[in-house]
């Protein structure tokens, strides 16, 4: 049922219904809750996802200060995942949820906090990268450029430049990969 509710909100949220959509995402989060407290173990990411889709939802309402909310909750879960299972399958979660908090900071006009996240998700993807190379390349190009954005925009502008031109060079070699 908490699934379903969590799919019902992105199809209302695709057809552009933002705030019908808040409701299934709510009550989808309310469910995988009750779901992490009887089984925490295997319920925390499913609430995780479940409250980023509801991040995505509140932040299509306008609703940032929320969504900002949900990108933190979503970070503390997996920190508390990655916590008690160092070489679990989190390490992805966690950096995905830290660019959606960079991502939510910057909207919600944050911009001396967004830095942070983002940058510790480009540290964690490279440690990705070497536990697993090859993947996750595109996201990690996709994150430096981000940072890159940021970091000029906050008067950083060598940094920026560096992590703009870094991002080039993984994508070139992905592509030459491919």
């Amino acid at each position: 049922m908490a699934d379903a509710l969590d799919s019902l909100g992105s199809r209302l949220s695709v057809l552009g219904r933002h705030h019908d959509a808040l409701v299934p995402a709510e009550e989808s989060v309310r469910l995988h809750r009750e779901l992490a407290r009887e089984d925490p173990t295997n319920r925390l990411p499913e609430l995780a996802r479940a409250l980023n889709n509801l991040g995505v939802r509140l932040t299509d309402a306008d609703r940032h200060e929320e969504s900002l909310a949900a990108a933190r909750e979503v970070v503390d879960l997996y920190r508390r995942l990655r916590s008690a299972e160092p070489e679990g399958d989190h390490l992805s979660g966690l950096i995905h949820g830290l660019s959606n908090l960079g991502l939510r900071l910057a909207r919600a006009g944050y911009d001396d906090e967004v830095l942070a996240p983002t940058m510790e998700a480009v540290d964690l993807l490279g440690d990705l990268a070497l536990i697993h190379p090859g993947n996750d390349v595109a996201a990690l190009a996709e994150s430096l450029a981000w940072l890159g954005h940021r970091l000029s925009g906050n008067g950083h502008r060598r940094e920026g430049r560096a992590a703009t031109r870094a991002a080039e060079d993984l994508r070139r070699r992905s592509a030459v990969r491919r």
